[in-house]
Formats: C-alpha cells, structure tokens, sequence
C-alpha cells in the first residue's frame, strides 16, 4: 500500500500550508497508476489542476495510462490531443505519451483508433517502440484484423525493432481467430529465430488454428515441440 503513504504525505504537506508542486504530484500520480489506483491517479491530476499546477509530460502520460487502464479512452485521447497542447510543451506528445494512448484505445478494443493514434505518431516524426508495436498489434487482435497485425509485425521488422513475446502472441492469435493457420503456424516456427520460447497461450492459439482447418498433423507438431519447440530459449528477449 505505498500509494496510501504517499497520498497520506501530500495531505499533510497540504495541511502545513506547504504547496506540492509538479514532481510531487507527478511522482504520486504515477505510483497510482503503477498500483491500480487509476481513479485517484485521475482525481490526483485535475486536483493538480485546480490548483494551478502546471503539469509536465510525465504527469500527462502517467494519467493517459490511468484512463486507459480505466476504460477511459476518450478521456485519455482529450488530454493528449487538447489538454497537454495548450500547454505548449516542448516535443509534446512524446513517444511514452503516444505509446499510453494507443494502448487506452487498445484496451478498450477500438483497433482503428489505436491505429490512428500510432499514424498521428508516425506523422510526428517519433519513432515508435516496442511497447507502442506491441499495443498497435494487440488491438488487431482484438479486432481480428489479422492482415493489420502481420502488416504492423512487417513495419516492427523495417525498423529493426524485435517483437516481444506479447507481440508475437497477439499476432499468433490474430491469425488463429481468422482461421489462418499458416500464418499462425508460420510465426509460431518464427519464434525462436528471435530469440523467443513460445509459451502455452501461442502454442493453444496454433493448436487451434490448425485443429479448425484440419491440419492434425500440425496439431501434433506443435504439441510435440516439434515446431518452436525446446531448443530455443526461455521466453523473452535472449542475453
């Protein structure tokens, strides 16, 4: 319960007639976010603002990420796109900025605009990264849009930026969802030449593909290991 210590601090600052200012109120407004507390985190920031304390760009992604981890996808694109720009903060949004909104919308499984947010970004001439790939390929997923999750992994490739574990799982299902065993076959033996183990969530999501167009043979092989199987390395990015 660190956040109630923290919380309990800057009332009692308050109470003293000391004024909290930017870092303080970042700083707890982002443990709220990081402990699930994401309505205080949001109460946190227009108290903030009531106040006339002028918040910065960690203050403004801390509270985009508590909007989407909240549901709260309008909410969050507000405060990127109109709040935070009257501001006139340098080099705003930023890339952590962006990366939290793609990811409200992802969450709340609004696919095309989290893919509106990632082109508005690439617009801005930032350069994504894997957090923000990873949250464009999640919300094809969610939205089935198996050709848009193959198309972004593409993108991550012409970057030079690997996918993650997530990613590849979310591209995996993407693929079985449409019922495009092959491709989830084909991303699934693709694992461990990046250096990654697929877990059992991508080895069900192939296993099931296959199993709906027929294709037992590759059910087997996956369940043997016989594809992405032992010989790579534990799950994650290698050393």
């Amino acid at each position: 319960r660190r956040w109630v210590d923290a919380l309990r601090l800057l009332r009692r600052m308050q109470a003293v007639a000391l004024p909290p200012d930017v870092i303080t109120f970042s700083n707890l407004i982002s443990v709220l976010d990081r402990c699930g507390e994401y309505d205080r985190a949001r109460a946190l920031f227009f108290e903030m603002t009531d106040h006339d304390v002028e918040p910065d760009k960690m203050t403004y992604s801390s509270v985009i990420s508590a909007c989407g981890k909240s549901g709260r996808w309008q909410e969050a694109l507000r405060i990127l796109f109109c709040d935070s720009d009257r501001k006139g903060l340098p080099q705003w949004p930023d890339v952590v900025a962006f990366s939290a909104a793609v990811s409200a919308c992802e969450r709340s499984s609004k696919w095309q605009l989290s893919a509106a947010v990632f082109e508005r970004m690439l617009s801005s001439r930032l350069r994504p990264n894997v957090v923000t790939f990873g949250a464009v390929v999640s919300a094809c997923e969610r939205g089935r849009q198996w050709r848009a999750a193959l198309e972004t992994l593409r993108e991550m490739h012409e970057a030079s930026i690997p996918p993650d574990g997530v990613t590849c799982n979310a591209a995996i299902s993407a693929c079985g969802k449409a019922l495009r065993w092959s491709g989830s076959l084909e991303l699934l033996r693709g694992m461990p030449k990046l250096r990654l183990r697929p877990d059992e969530v991508a080895r069900s999501a192939v296993m099931l593909a296959c199993a709906r167009a027929s294709q037992l043979d590759s059910v087997l092989d996956v369940f043997r290991g016989s594809i992405g199987g032992d010989d790579a390395v534990r799950f994650g990015r290698g050393g």
